[in-house]
């Protein structure tokens, strides 16, 4: 099978990844990391983006590698037509993201959460599988249905927002993702600006982490339960930074969906870690710019 390359980057809320993906078996290539450092500004952003995206076509070049497509996934509303709608994070509206280099053809943009998406059904979890839920968790909380293999994106590529278009009561916090994301996690702990450190500590059994962390995950869990109440998944694929780490969080998760899956008629939803980790939003770019998903 001959080998198709494309250059996949992940603008996420803490980093910036990219690699050269081999589009027929998922693999990557020349791997780059750059932290986001979002408060920079989207200029900025897209400057070291255009520098992760210079790096990997010269390495491409030496290696005699055709690039057939570039794909950028960025943690913002991507609507139908490419078109950036949000800036929650990084601010690209007044930016032309697409010709960020002077190759041809330009840049594709697509949300990140349908990026990671795709690649879990091309080479993940919801590979073969007809009806799935994936949620991404990490600076933020987003979803999106796969039908058939294919990320659901709504009219307006707005079938992502969950997490932080829903209000919540009681407490003050106003989204779930203020609460249940990685930096709602570390910022309610108060000690630590790492959420894995919260786990961390949760796993050890200090008591004020296990309350953070049950709690953040059993409103996420319950909210995630009640999404696939009303889409009827094979599949719920937890994917996303904090999402895919091991520990108390997965677990407290994954037990609330369950417990909050209407038994009005035998269900049997399974609920997994994504396979493809940190790559799946790399992998998922280039796919996304070869299939053209946004």
């Amino acid at each position: 099978m001959t080998a198709r390359f494309a250059i996949g980057i992940d603008v996420g809320g803490t980093k910036i990844a990219a690699a050269l993906v081999n589009t027929t078996t998922g693999a990557l290539r020349d791997r780059q990391q750059l932290a986001t450092v979002p408060e920079r500004g989207g200029a900025a952003v897209l400057a070291s983006v255009r520098a992760c995206m210079a790096t990997l076509t010269q390495a491409a070049r030496a290696q005699g590698i055709t690039v057939t497509a570039t794909g950028i996934g960025i943690c913002e509303i991507v609507d139908n037509g490419g078109r950036l709608r949000s800036a929650a994070l990084i601010d690209w509206r007044d930016l032309d993201a697409s010709v960020a280099t002077d190759q041809t053809p330009p840049a594709h943009l697509v949300a990140d959460v349908r990026a990671a998406a795709l690649a879990e059904a091309r080479f993940g979890q919801a590979k073969g599988v007809s009806h799935a839920l994936f949620v991404s968790v990490g600076t933020g909380i987003a979803s999106v249905p796969l039908i058939a293999g294919n990320p659901y994106a709504g009219a307006h590529g707005a079938a992502l927002v969950m997490a932080s278009a829903a209000k919540l009561g009681g407490d003050g916090l106003q989204t779930l993702e203020e609460f249940s994301s990685g930096p709602g996690l570390a910022r309610l702990y108060g000690e630590d600006p790492d959420a894995r450190s919260v786990i961390a500590a949760a796993a050890t059994g200090e008591s004020r982490a296990v309350i953070l962390v049950a709690e953040a995950a059993s409103r996420l869990g319950e909210a995630i339960g009640q999404l696939a109440n009303c889409l009827d998944p094979e599949m719920i694929i937890i994917g996303g930074g904090l999402g895919s780490a091991p520990g108390p969080y997965f677990d407290h998760l994954k037990k609330h969906i369950t417990d909050s899956l209407w038994n009005g008629v035998e269900r049997r939803v399974i609920v997994v870690q994504a396979a493809l980790g940190a790559d799946a939003g790399v992998i998922g770019a280039a796919l996304a710019a070869v299939e053209g998903i946004h």
